[in-house]
């Protein structure tokens, strides 16, 4: 069983969101990392990525352009539900900032999908 801390929209997701939530870190054992519920979203594109295709990748639009949430070592029959493109569904994620290959960018961390 999931404890959400709250439900947000895809538009929530920015700057101020994670600059509020490092206030609340460090994260570990007695200050977990917030879990959100994103309710109703549509993945513009849903693929697996990766060597062998471990990973699994969504892109949802937003006001500021696109936001990408990711989960590593699984694939789409991992979930509750198995994601589609431009299929509602239900997102439990983490939102994090991620530091790639010199590029910064807000992504969300997939911890479960579920159908709405």
């Amino acid at each position: 069983e999931l404890v959400v801390d709250a439900v947000l929209q895809i538009d929530d997701v920015n700057v101020a969101l994670v600059k509020d939530l490092e206030k609340l870190a460090p994260y570990g054992t007695g200050n977990t990392k917030p879990l959100f519920v994103f309710k109703n979203v549509t993945p513009k594109t849903v693929e697996q990525f990766g060597k062998t295709k471990e990973h699994l990748k969504m892109v949802f639009e937003n006001t500021g352009g696109t936001l990408e949430a990711i989960a590593f070592f699984v694939t789409e029959d991992s979930y509750t539900k198995r994601p589609a493109a431009d299929t509602p569904l239900t997102l439990i994620a983490h939102v994090e900032q991620s530091f790639f290959m010199g590029r910064q960018q807000i992504r969300l961390r997939i911890i479960d999908i579920q159908a709405n």
